[in-house]
């Protein structure tokens, strides 16, 4: 895919106009981990009405933490997301359901300039921090320094194969241009213990999950790769 020209770049070397063109990121410490909502009416409150809502409702958290200097553009950056999952729109692999960003956090000023220009809803300033205690995984996201999710896992010692695809992630536009977001790592056994939001009063809550917590499916890699691209239209 081709990168998108830029109209000019800021003093920090953030493009200035257009959408960020195709970064990679790789080394990432990474939970990925879906639910069913406690409340999938609340959850569903930002898809827009052309967004057809799922008979089945899921709710997908990424949660990450890179450990050196792995990005195309030298940086390194933490990222928390968590979308709506759609049926209809599925990655080109056929494999994964398309998605709706209903939160993204991120500590990069590069990335998440770029986030905010492909229109990425409620793209905002945050962090992620993952704390590995012998086979305990707590992963923290933060809104500014205000915590607002939390999840804790138990990850096996042993990998359970490498996995790839691409994720497809539908953005505001005509006709809902889409970010394909192909990945490729080794995965390792996972086992989820809680998912907690932290703050009834931040717009994360509604995306809470089910009690009892319901996993629809997760992922845990210590050396996640993906990459991000301007958008592409699939019709």
């Amino acid at each position: 895919m081709a990168a998108t020209e830029t109209s000019g770049t800021s003093e920090q070397g953030i493009p200035s106009a257009s959408p960020m063109p195709p970064h990679l990121l790789s080394e990432c410490d990474a939970l990925y981990v879906a639910w069913r909502p406690e409340d999938p009416d609340a959850a569903y409150e930002c898809l827009p009405e052309r967004l057809e809502r799922p008979e089945d409702p899921v709710v997908s958290l990424f949660q990450g933490v890179q450990r050196g200097a792995h990005t195309t553009w030298g940086g390194v950056t933490s990222i928390g997301h968590a979308e709506l999952e759609l049926p209809g729109n599925d990655a080109l692999d056929g494999r994964s359901r398309g998605r709706w960003w209903a939160l993204y956090l991120n500590g990069d000023p590069w990335y998440l300039a770029g986030a905010q220009m492909l229109g990425v809803p409620g793209a905002q300033e945050g962090r992620t921090e993952m704390l590995h205690e012998e086979a305990q995984l707590t992963a923290t996201t933060y809104r500014g320094e205000m915590p607002i999710v939390r999840t804790t896992a138990e990850i096996g010692g042993e990998q359970s194969g490498p996995i790839g695809g691409q994720f497809r992630y539908l953005i505001p536009g005509e006709g809902f241009p889409s970010i394909l977001v192909p990945y490729a790592c080794e995965s390792h056994s996972i086992r989820v213990l809680d998912i907690e939001f932290l703050d009834r009063g931040d717009p994360a809550w509604a995306l809470r999950p089910g009690r009892p917590l319901e996993i629809a499916w997760s992922v845990y890699s210590p050396r996640f790769c993906h990459a991000f691209s301007a958008p592409v239209s699939l019709e």
